[in-house]
């Protein structure tokens, strides 16, 4: 007990808490969630999941997302997965999110407070890696963002995390074989620096030297709001048509 207290402490002074399930209050705008078919060594040559991960504590990764519809949004909550061969949360350093339009601008800091959940994919495994071992599959859910973005427009986002002696693995999927929504899935994924917020790579993991044999996309959520027109404007539209309409009135008369 006194191990998890301690634990709990160690997770608070880093913005990290653990919970059964996260649920955001805005809906579901954008959906390249975790793949449910082709699952892990099982699917062969077929094998949909895949994560990506850096030794070098200053490399991240990342990828793209653009909504639909009439906006502009509010986001409110940003959702990714990693995999772990141990406990997670025990083991967070720090964990940051980065966003930005996709236009040159350089990355700035969404959030730096997440929740981890402990997920399996839909045939109840986790993450198989190469040695053949499962390893625990993480939700790492970024909520109370204020985020606003323009319907239409690209925007990039990246997820930094510090891990205990451990890699911090970045879940992604082939979008055809994933058997699942996988919302803008173009086979490219972004590369980051947390020393350089200029920084931007795409990175085709199946082109020759991409280190897999398919392309990938990381897997991401985003939960949002449509912003609605303030009232006042569309009062100050529909006096200003009154009022152009008794110019007119007058001008005839």
């Amino acid at each position: 007990m006194k191990k998890l207290l301690m634990a709990a402490v160690a997770l608070a002074a880093v913005g990290v808490t653990t919970t059964s399930a996260i649920v955001s209050a805005a809906p579901l705008v954008f959906d390249r969630g975790l793949p449910t078919a082709n699952l892990n060594s099982a699917a062969g040559a077929n094998r949909s999941n895949v994560d990506w991960g850096n030794a070098n504590g200053n490399t991240f990764y990342g990828d793209t997302f653009a909504l639909s519809g009439t906006g502009p949004y509010r986001i409110d909550t940003i959702t990714t997965w990693i995999d772990s061969n141990s406990d997670l949360p025990s083991k967070v350093l720090s964990v940051t999110l980065f966003g930005s339009a996709d236009d040159g601008s350089p990355l700035s800091v969404i959030s730096t407070s997440a929740t981890f959940t402990r997920v399996t994919y839909a045939n109840g495994q986790g993450y198989q890696a190469q040695s053949g071992n499962f390893f625990q599959l993480w939700e790492v859910s970024f909520s109370g963002l204020n985020w606003d973005v323009n319907a239409g427009q690209t925007y990039k986002f990246g997820v930094h995390g510090q891990i205990d002696q451990d890699i911090w693995f970045n879940h992604a999927s082939n979008g055809p074989l994933s058997g699942s929504p996988q919302d803008g899935a173009d086979g490219v994924f972004r590369v980051f620096r947390a020393n350089n917020p200029s920084y931007n790579n795409t990175w085709d993991s199946g082109a020759p030297g991409g280190g897999w044999d398919k392309s990938s996309d990381i897997n991401v959520r985003v939960y949002a709001d449509a912003i609605p027109e303030p009232a006042f404007f569309q009062m100050g539209a529909l006096i200003g048509m009154s009022g152009l309409g008794l110019l007119r009135l007058r001008k005839r008369s």
